[in-house]
């Protein structure tokens, strides 16, 4: 009788420890990238301060990160972004640079060594800068713009999203509406609005109802915090939204086919527009 021994073959596979540490490196760049901002020091908290993260510390980098937050303050600041957006609000004529009253850079992956794989790519850095608040204002001025002055009222926000399979209205905690949520706060933050998101406790509407509230202007009486109500509809290809906004008794405004991030900036936008001229 023929007896068959199966021998177990050895596989060499040390030449996929390369390709394994650049899997491994590039999943930690993911991480970083997909994980929360860092809370910036409170030496950088204002409406004449922002953050961005730029590659590396040098220029061009360093200057475009410098051009992007002094946009954004810009907008934080006055409250016109479409001033910013056309122009119309310019940049000083020695650059924004002139106008730094504080300016740090912090390595998002420090305490990571650096690793071969790197090769020619720079560290991520936040890039956090505090312009002179008077410079600005009269920056703002000078291009026919103004400061919108603090302390802003906080706008209670009620977002439907209406989904082939769910709708729900977006709330400070919980699973449903997560990415609408963060995008809210994130926008918010970078305007300068205080905003309030329903808790479970709070008896918002259901999401039909916000929908007809915004679409005939049936809300009722004003009270005493503002509210931005708006619906945030998926289109049938699953890729673009369709929203609907209405800032209490005011007209409503529209946007369609855009990504929801776009169309939550144009409801955050909208109602600073309303409020700033009120």
């Amino acid at each position: 009788m023929n007896i068959l021994c199966a021998v177990p073959t050895i596989v060499d596979r040390s030449h996929l420890l390369p390709r394994l540490k650049r899997v491994l490196f590039l999943a930690v760049l993911v991480a970083i990238s997909a994980g929360p901002a860092m809370a910036a020091p409170e030496d950088f908290i204002g409406l004449n301060c922002a953050t961005t993260i730029i590659t590396g510390t040098e220029d061009p980098e360093r200057s475009r990160g410098i051009v992007e937050v002094f946009e954004e303050v810009a907008v934080k600041m006055s409250g016109d972004e479409e001033g910013v957006a056309s122009n119309r609000i310019a940049e000083p004529p020695d650059g924004p640079a002139a106008l730094i009253e504080r300016i740090e850079l912090e390595d998002r992956m420090k305490g990571i060594p650096v690793h071969d794989e790197q090769g020619t790519r720079e560290r991520p850095h936040f890039l956090r800068v505090c312009f002179d608040r008077d410079k600005m204002a009269a920056l703002l001025r000078a291009s026919g713009s103004d400061v919108w002055p603090e302390p802003r009222p906080e706008v209670r926000i009620v977002l439907a999203v209406e989904t082939p399979n769910a709708a729900y209205i977006v709330r400070r905690e919980g699973a449903d509406g997560y990415g609408q949520r963060l995008a809210l706060i994130d926008t918010a933050t970078k305007r300068g609005l205080p905003i309030r998101l329903p808790t479970d406790e709070d008896h918002a509407s259901e999401a039909r109802d916000i929908a007809r509230f915004v679409e005939t202007g049936q809300i009722g009486k004003k009270g005493a915090m503002p509210t931005l109500y708006g619906t945030l509809t998926l289109n049938a290809d699953g890729a673009d939204w369709n929203a609907a906004w209405r800032l209490d008794d005011d007209e409503a405004w529209h946007v369609d086919e855009v990504s929801f991030d776009d169309a939550i900036r144009e409801g955050i936008g909208g109602a600073i527009d309303r409020l700033r001229t009120q």
